[in-house]
């Protein structure tokens, strides 16, 4: 639970970031506040600011999506094949991917990336993701039954609310002082390469190279050559899907 929380503390400079660009009452710019994530933050970012209509747009066309994807999920689960046999895995890295070179402007943002890729994998080893370590090698999903599963559902859902709510309510409206802007301004860049590292080059905890290899690379090629996002994403998972099945 505690780990869940940590990871979405990233939420918090995410708020803060946007909190100038966000009007209205402070009950508004807290529902708002819960649609800024990874993708909505890096989608509305601009030299200034945040475009607040575009992150409200692609904040609630993520949200839909991701509703829907999780029903079509369980009501297909019988039916869909195993989402690393379609290559889906790859997605993440690309869509990322696309994101960071978008929102790199400078030599400041390329250094900054590269530090976040490289931290984020160095971290990796030491702070894995999922069940303890214990429960890992004894092949236990992790300690508790459905109340405690529950109870950490609630538990992260709520320090997650808080979080990303904190910077628009506070400080909504309010210009932020230019040191904080430009600290700000770096988060971008390091935030998003480490999440093309460690969805690219980690899995269960350990640092792996495997088929999203190519796809990530497959997906470079995409967006050297301008292709839409969409387009993208696409490449890398048809690219690792292929590697896969002709790997046997």
């Amino acid at each position: 639970m505690l780990a869940a929380v940590l990871l979405n503390s990233r939420c918090l400079p995410m708020g803060v970031s946007v909190a100038p660009d966000l009007r209205g009452s402070p009950l508004r710019r807290l529902l708002v506040a819960q649609i800024v994530v990874d993708e909505s933050w890096a989608v509305a970012r601009t030299r200034d600011g945040v475009d607040a209509g575009r992150l409200l747009g692609a904040g609630l066309v993520l949200y839909l999506a991701w509703v829907a994807g999780t029903a079509a999920g369980l009501l297909l689960a019988g039916v869909l094949p195993e989402p690393q046999t379609l290559g889906l895995d790859a997605a993440f890295p690309a869509l990322f991917l696309a994101l960071l070179v978008a929102g790199v402007r400078n030599r400041t943002d390329t250094a900054v990336a590269l530090g976040g890729a490289g931290l984020a994998l160095a971290l990796t080893p030491v702070l894995p993701p999922g069940p303890a370590p214990a429960d890992r090698r004894a092949g236990r999903p992790g300690r508790g039954g459905p109340m405690t599963v529950w109870l950490v559902v609630v538990g992260v859902g709520t320090a997650t609310v808080a979080i990303k709510a904190l910077g628009p309510v506070a400080l909504g409206g309010r210009p932020l002082p230019a040191p904080v802007r430009r600290v700000l301004s770096a988060l971008g860049p390091g935030l998003l390469a480490a999440l093309v590292a460690t969805s690219a080059f980690t899995s269960g905890g350990a640092l792996v190279l495997d088929a999203r290899l190519g796809g990530l690379a497959a997906a470079a090629i995409a967006v050297a050559c301008r292709a839409p996002v969409l387009v993208t994403v696409i490449a890398a998972a048809a690219t690792t899907a292929a590697i896969r099945l002709l790997a046997g």
